[in-house]
C-alpha cells in the first residue's frame, strides 16, 4: 500500500539477499529462504480487495500502517511503516513484522496474521465500507490508488452518509459524516456526562473500520463476529511513542458463541539478528486482575546490528499492553514460542490460544508452553535464559477466554503498541523509558484515552506565485476546548517549511542530550494576551503577543523547487510554576494527506493566462460599495485559491439573528448571509447563513468558493455631536443623548435608524411649533409651544431635508405639575428660565425628539438639555448643532459582486523570447533534485498550451513534452522517450504554439 519505489526495494532486499549479509546467524537463512516466494502472492490477493483500505498513523514518533481486514501491523503485508520508531530513525527500523486480532470460537480461530506475508485471511473488510465506512474518494498516488480508511483529521475520507439506529444507510450527497465514535464527555458537571459529543475525537487523529469473518476460511464456515476497530494517534509529546488499538467486538451470528477467546498475536522484532527476549510484567497491580498484561520483546545484546547498524537514532524495546479485555475478565492465557515452529493452522492456533499442551495437534508443546502455570508463561529472566540462551526470533498469543457471547452481545478489547529507548549500554538493556511510558498509557486508558492535547488542527491551503507561496487556513482552532479543563486554551499558530518532503522542518530544537525535539517555525502568530516567550515547561516558544492572521506569504523561495508548508495550532499550557504543563501543539505533518500541510511549487503563471477578478471593487484593498443606502462597514473580498473562482455572482445580506458564542455564554446578534446568484441559470444557493463577522485578524472567515470575505461592522450610535457652527460667543449649552445618572427612571439613549441631523437657531419668525407632551408616562397632550428651533435630515448632506414639523418636547412637568424638582414648564434658550432643571441629577431633563418623518416608529434621536449650567452662554441665531450616527451593516443594506475565472488571452499576448531554462547550465546535482530520482530541468514563462521539442545538436530528437496547464512552466526528467538519461553536452530546444510560431534556443549539461 503506498508502494513508494525506495521501500519496495528496501523489502526485496531484506527478503531476497543473502541473509549471513545481514545478520551473521545461520537461522536467518531458513527464514528468508521461506519467504522468497511469498512477495508475488501478497501482491495479487483478491480477497475483498476492491473494500480494503489503508489508514496512516504517523503523528507521533511511532509510525504505523493499518488496514480494515485484522492486520494492525505488518511490515510485509503494508510495506511502509509497521511500528517505525522513532521518526527520525533509518527506514529499515520496523519493529513488527505481524499484529493481528484473535478471536476463537470452538476451534475456528479468526485471524489475519500467522507470520510472513497474510497466508490465512479470515477477516475480511465488511461488505461495502468503500463508500460506507469510508469514502474511498482519497487514495495513494498512482499507480497504487489504495484508498485511505476513516480518518479524523481529514473529512474527504468520510462517506457521504450514515447508517441510522436502525442500521438503514441514508444518503447524503455532498455531505460527510464521521463513520466512528466520538470521545466520552469526562465532564461530571456536564449533563452528557458520560456519552459521546458529537463532533469531538479521541486523539489527534481516529482511524475507523470495520471488519467481520464472512470470508473464514474454516471449513465449517465463517462464526458471525462483526468488529469496529478504532485506531487512536497521538502527536503531543506525552504520548508520541505509543498507539492505542480499540476493538468493539459484535455476536452477529444470531445465535449464543460458547467458549469464545479474545486476544492478539504479535511478531516484534528489535533489529534483525534474531536474538531477542521476552518478559510480562503487571501494568497495573492495583485491579482486580491477577495475571501479568504488558509483554515487551528486547534485543538481548542491545547492539543494532545488521541492516539497523546505520541508524543514529535510539534503538527501542517494543511492549503491548492489553487494556480492556471482554466482560473485564483480565488476561487469562499468554504463550511465546520461536518462529520457527509458529502454527499456519486452526488446528494447531487452538490448544495455544487456549493453553491446552495435550492437545494432539501440538507436535512441540515444551517449546510452547513455559513454566508452572499451563496458561499463562513464566519469563523470568533464568526461565528466558534456560529456553533460549541465545535469544531467539520471538511469537505470543496474549488472550482472554473462555467468555460467552449472547445473540447480538457486544464485548470490547484494547491494546497500546508502546515504544521506550533501551539505552546504549551493551548486553543492558533498560527498560526506564519503556516502563515510564506505559504509566501514561495507563492514565490515558482510566481517561478513555483522552489526556490534554492541541487544539483543533487548521485546514490549510496554498496558492503558488513567481518566487513565492501564500497560506491561508481557518480559524476553528481558536474554538476549541481542553477535553480536561473545559477551557479555550487557544494561542497561536506556527508555521514551518520543509525542503525534504518533511522528514525535517528547517532548524531543529534540541534538549539538553543533543535529541531533536521539535523545530523552529519560520513564523509565530499568537494571541495578544501576556502569553508569550519561552515556554517554562518545555524548550519552544509560545510567541510575541503579534497578533493572529489567518495567511501568510512566504517570498524569496525558489522556482522549481518543491517546499512543503506545514500550520499547527498551540494552546497556552500553564505556567503556573506549582503545575508547570507545556504548551501542546498540533503535530509536524508528514503527509500532504494531513489537513494542515501542502506541497507546492512557485514558479511563474503562463504567459497568456489572467488571473481571475470580481468586481465592483471600490478601492484597491477590494472594498465594496453598499446597496440601500449609507454603511460604513467595510466589505472586502480576497481571492486567496485562484482555480476555485467559479464565474458566478455573489450577494451579502444581514440579519440580526447570528449566534455568538463567548466560553459558555452564547448570544444573537448581528450577522451576514452569503448567497452565490449562478452565472447560467440565476439560482441561489445559501452558502453562510447568520455568520459572525470577521475578528481583529480581518482573515478568519471562512474560504467559499476561493475567496475570503472580510467583514467589519461600524460601532453604533453617535459618531460626532457638537455645536458645529458658532455666529457669536461660543455657545456652552449641554445638549446629550446618553444616561448620565444612575437614577434608574432616567430614560436612557435613544437613536433609532442611522440618519444624520442639523439643529439651528432661529428667531421667532422662524420659530417651530411643536407638541408639548410628558413623552413617558403614555404621550399625554397637553398643548404646543413655540421652540426656535429648526431641524434638518442631513442624512444626504447634498439634499438637507427640514423634518422642524416632525419635533415634540417632553417635558415631565405635564405629568407632574406641582412637583419641586422639575424645572418651569416649557423649552427655549435662555439659562435659568422656562425649561431650566436645577437638579438634573435627581431627575429627567427635557427631551427634544427629533424624527425623520410622521411615522415616528422611524428613524428618530432624543436630545436631552438642561438649558445650561445657568451660567452657560447661549447660542446666537444662526448657530448650528450637528449629530452624525454611525452607519453599521443593517437588514436594508446588501453587497453584490461577481467573479470572473482564471482566462486566457489571445495569442497577442504570447511573447517567445521570454521562454527560459533553468537552470542553464544544468549541474549535477542542482538544488531541484530532491533524490537520485530527482532530475529536472525547468522551463519557464510559458503559454498555458505548447509542445516542447529537445534535440541533441546534431539533430536527433531526444523528448517531446505538451504543456497543457495554465502554469508558465514545465519540467523535463531529463530522460529521453526510451527512458535513459542524457549524456553531458550540449543540446537544443524548440518551443512551438498553437499558431505556428516557434523558439529555438540551448542549455547545456554539464558535471
Amino acid at each position: 500500500m503506498i508502494l513508494a519505489l525506495k521501500r519496495i526495494l528496501l523489502a526485496l532486499f531484506f527478503i531476497f539477499i543473502p541473509t549471513i549479509a545481514l545478520t551473521q546467524q545461520p537461522i536467518c537463512q531458513h527464514c528468508h529462504e521461506t519467504a522468497m516466494e511469498q512477495p508475488v502472492a501478497s501482491l495479487n490477493k483478491a480477497s475483498s480487495s476492491e473494500e480494503r483500505g489503508i489508514g496512516i498513523q504517523d503523528l507521533g514518533e511511532l509510525g504505523n500502517y493499518i488496514g480494515n481486514y485484522g492486520v494492525i501491523s505488518h511490515y510485509l503485508e503494508y510495506l511502509n511503516d509497521a511500528m517505525h520508531w522513532p521518526a527520525a530513525a533509518n527506514e529499515e527500523t520496523h519493529y513488527s513484522f505481524g499484529l493481528g486480532l484473535v478471536v476463537g470460537v470452538k476451534r475456528n480461530v479468526i485471524t489475519s496474521v500467522i507470520g510472513g506475508f497474510a497466508e490465512k485471511v479470515d477477516w475480511t473488510p465488511k461488505d461495502g465500507s468503500r463508500g460506507h465506512i469510508f469514502s474511498g474518494d482519497v487514495t495513494a498516488p498512482p499507480p497504487d490508488l489504495t484508498p485511505f480508511l476513516a480518518m479524523s483529521d481529514n473529512p474527504e475520507t468520510w462517506p457521504e452518509g450514515y447508517y441510522d439506529e436502525a442500521g438503514t444507510w441514508v444518503s447524503t450527497p455532498d455531505e460527510r459524516h464521521w463513520p466512528g465514535h466520538f470521545r466520552i464527555d469526562l465532564d461530571p458537571d456536564s449533563p452528557t456526562y458520560g456519552q459521546e459529543v458529537p463532533g469531538e475525537f479521541i486523539s489527534d487523529r481516529d482511524i475507523y473500520a470495520v471488519f467481520d469473518d464472512s470470508q473464514n476460511n474454516h471449513p465449517d464456515g465463517p462464526v458471525g463476529i462483526e468488529v469496529e476497530q478504532t485506531a487512536l494517534t497521538y502527536g503531543r509529546p506525552y504520548a508520541e511513542d505509543a498507539l492505542i488499538f480499540d476493538f468493539i467486538i459484535h455476536n452477529t451470528s444470531g445465535r449464543q458463541l460458547d467458549s469464545v477467546y479474545v486476544g492478539y498475536y504479535a511478531v516484534f522484532r528489535p533489529d534483525y539478528d534474531f536474538e531477542d527476549w521476552i518478559n510480562i510484567v503487571d501494568s497495573n497491580p492495583n485491579d482486580d486482575h491477577h495475571n501479568p498484561d504488558f509483554v515487551y520483546i528486547f534485543d538481548k545484546d542491545n547492539i543494532e546490528t545488521g541492516a539497523w547498524e546505520s541508524n543514529t537514532a535510539p534503538f527501542g524495546m517494543i511492549g503491548l499492553n492489553v487494556l480492556n479485555t471482554p466482560h473485564d475478565m483480565g488476561v487469562t492465557d499468554f504463550h511465546y514460542f520461536n518462529r520457527e515452529i509458529a502454527p499456519k493452522t486452526d488446528e494447531q492456533m487452538w490448544p495455544i490460544i487456549t493453553s491446552n499442551p495435550t492437545d494432539p495437534n501440538l507436535d512441540l508443546p515444551e517449546a510452547i508452553f513455559h513454566g508452572n502455570s499451563r496458561r499463562v508463561d513464566t519469563t523470568d529472566p533464568d526461565s528466558v535464559k534456560k529456553y533460549y540462551p541465545n535469544g531467539a526470533p520471538i511469537n505470543y498469543y496474549i488472550m482472554t477466554g473462555p467468555v460467552t457471547l449472547a445473540q447480538g452481545e457486544t464485548v470490547n478489547s484494547s491494546i497500546a503498541v508502546i515504544m521506550g529507548d533501551a539505552g546504549t549500554v551493551p548486553n543492558a538493556p533498560d527498560t526506564t523509558d519503556l516502563m515510564q511510558n506505559m504509566r501514561l498509557v495507563q492514565q490515558m486508558y482510566a481517561r478513555d484515552y483522552q489526556g490534554s492535547g492541541p487544539p483543533r488542527t487548521p485546514h490549510v491551503s496554498a496558492a503558488v506565485g513567481d518566487k513565492s507561496v501564500r497560506l491561508v487556513w481557518d480559524a476553528a482552532a481558536e474554538k476549541s476546548v481542553d477535553v480536561l479543563t473545559g477551557a479555550r486554551d487557544f494561542e497561536g499558530y506556527k508555521i514551518y517549511r520543509s525542503t525534504d518532503l518533511g522528514k525535517t522542518w528547517s532548524t531543529p530544537i534540541t534538549n539538553f542530550f543533543g535529541s531533536v525535539i521539535g523545530y523552529k517555525p519560520i513564523k509565530i502568530f499568537d494571541l495578544i494576551d501576556g502569553i508569550k516567550g519561552q515556554d517554562p515547561a518545555f524548550n519552544q516558544s509560545l510567541g510575541e503577543d503579534v497578533g493572529l492572521q489567518h495567511s501568510y506569504i512566504d517570498s524569496n523561495l525558489i522556482n522549481g523547487v518543491e517546499y512543503w508548508y506545514c500550520v499547527t495550532a498551540y494552546d497556552k499550557g500553564n505556567q503556573n510554576p506549582d503545575s508547570l504543563e507545556q504548551s501542546y501543539q498540533s503535530p509536524l505533518g508528514r503527509s500532504t494527506m494531513q489537513s494542515h500541510t501542502v506541497s507546492v511549487v512557485p514558479g511563474v503563471v503562463a504567459q497568456n493566462v489572467k488571473p481571475p477578478s470580481f468586481s465592483p471593487a471600490i478601492d484597491t484593498d477590494g472594498a465594496l460599495a453598499p446597496i440601500g443606502g449609507l454603511c460604513q462597514g467595510i466589505v472586502k473580498v480576497d481571492i486567496v485559491q485562484p482555480d476555485d473562482i467559479t464565474g458566478d455572482d455573489y450577494e451579502i445580506t444581514f440579519t440580526d439573528s447570528a449566534l455568538s458564542i463567548n466560553g459558555s455564554d452564547t448570544s444573537y446578534t448581528w450577522g451576514f448571509n452569503l448567497d452565490r446568484i449562478s452565472a447560467s441559470t440565476g439560482d441561489k444557493t445559501r452558502l453562510l447563513d447568520g455568520h459572525e463577522f470577521s475578528d481583529v485578524s480581518g482573515d478568519n472567515l471562512p474560504i467559499i468558493d476561493g475567496f475570503r470575505l472580510t467583514m467589519y461592522n461600524s460601532p453604533s450610535g453617535i459618531e460626532y455631536m457638537g455645536w458645529s457652527k458658532v455666529n457669536g460667543d461660543t455657545c456652552t449649552f449641554d445638549w446629550y443623548t446618553e444616561k448620565r445618572t444612575t437614577n434608574f427612571q432616567e430614560v436612557g439613549e435613544v437613536i433609532t435608524g442611522y440618519a444624520d441631523y442639523k439643529i439651528v437657531v432661529v428667531d421667532s419668525t422662524e420659530a417651530t411649533n411643536v407638541l408639548l407632551t410628558d413623552g413617558v408616562f403614555g404621550h399625554v397632550e397637553h398643548s404646543h409651544i413655540s421652540i426656535p428651533i429648526k431641524a434638518y435630515d442631513i442624512t444626504n448632506p447634498e439634499e438637507p431635508r427640514d423634518i422642524s414639523q416632525y419635533m415634540e418636547v417632553f417635558d415631565l412637568r405635564v405629568q407632574f405639575p406641582t412637583s419641586e424638582l422639575l424645572g418651569p414648564l416649557g423649552w427655549d434658550l435662555t439659562p435659568g428660565v422656562a425649561g431650566y432643571n436645577p437638579t438634573p441629577a435627581i431627575w429627567w431633563p427635557d427631551i427634544l425628539a427629533v424624527y425623520t418623518d410622521a411615522d415616528t416608529g422611524k428613524a428618530h434621536i432624543w436630545i436631552k438639555t438642561q438649558n445650561g449650567p445657568a451660567d452657560a452662554t447661549p447660542p446666537s441665531i444662526g448657530d448650528e448643532f450637528t449629530i452624525r450616527t454611525y452607519k453599521p451593516f443593517r437588514k436594508e443594506i446588501s453587497y453584490r459582486f461577481s467573479t470572473t475565472p482564471t482566462t486566457r488571452a489571445g495569442k497577442e499576448s504570447i511573447d517567445l523570447d521570454e521562454i527560459r531554462v533553468v537552470p542553464d547550465p544544468y549541474i549535477v546535482s542542482n538544488v531541484m533534485e530532491t533524490s537520485q530520482f530527482g532530475k529536472k530541468l525547468m522551463f519557464n514563462h510559458l503559454p498555458n498550451e505548447c509542445k516542447i521539442a529537445i534535440y541533441t545538436v546534431a539533430g536527433d530528437h531526444i523528448r517531446t513534452i505538451e504543456h497543457l496547464d495554465n502554469t508558465g512552466y514545465e519540467y523535463w526528467d531529463m530522460r529521453s522517450y526510451n527512458d535513459q538519461f542524457i549524456a553531458y553536452g550540449l543540446y537544443v530546444y524548440v518551443v512551438s504554439v498553437p499558431d505556428g510560431r516557434k523558439k529555438v534556443g540551448k542549455f547545456l549539461v554539464i558535471k
